[in-house]
């Protein structure tokens, strides 16, 4: 009995693990449905977008996709532009700390990123 529920507390948290992850790639998926390419293609990638008609869309509809996933800490879109990803829309309030502005470089580990773009897989 003491090694079936080892074994029963060694699967738990990848089965916890997987179904965050298929929740995570839920959310993700629906976000980017509910963006409009050609608005975010117009984004210049720069402290020019704030403020914008545009930006301002698409920053509230981020604000929507992250009141509607709790588990999730941020939410905003982000683009390679001269070989660096930028932040090109934020979620979080312009006031806070965490807020990434426009254009601002990424400046953490963009493995992630690099694959999704090389793949497109999420």
């Amino acid at each position: 009995m003491l090694a079936g529920g080892a074994g029963f507390a060694e699967l738990l948290p990848n089965f916890t693990d997987s179904q965050e992850r298929v929740e995570f790639l839920t959310y993700t998926a629906t976000a980017a449905a509910a963006l409009e390419p050609a608005v975010v293609a117009g984004f210049q990638g720069d402290a020019g977008d704030a403020g914008t008609l545009a930006f301002d869309v698409v920053r509230e509809e981020l604000k929507r996709i992250r009141a509607a996933a709790p588990n999730a800490r941020f939410v905003y879109l982000m683009a390679k532009k001269d070989g660096k990803w930028i932040f090109l829309a934020d979620s979080e309030d312009p006031s806070s700390p965490a807020y990434s502005p426009p254009g601002q470089v990424y400046t953490d580990d963009s493995t992630g990123l690099e694959r999704v773009l090389a793949t497109g897989a999420p």
